[in-house]
């Protein structure tokens, strides 16, 4: 049995002009520089896991970004 629900969650891509579902992934949010801390998440998590990006003393201090990845198949 698979068994799934609709969560009130906000979307993260707002345009739909292609389809990404046959990647296994998608990047929800980029580092702006090399990083060494990539943050996989899946379903709900994805929206934790962008908060984190966003908050990280890392991400504001030199090349040690943070690069959020949604996946479908972890």
């Amino acid at each position: 049995m698979l068994a799934l629900s609709r969560q009130n969650l906000p979307p993260l891509r707002t345009d739909a002009s292609e389809n990404k579902l046959g990647q296994g992934r998608l990047r929800a949010a980029g580092a702006e520089a090399a990083r060494p801390v990539t943050l996989f998440a899946s379903g709900s998590e994805v929206e934790i896991a962008v908060a984190a990006r966003k908050r990280s003393p890392r991400r504001a201090s030199g090349p040690r970004r943070l690069g959020p990845v949604a996946s479908s198949c972890l």
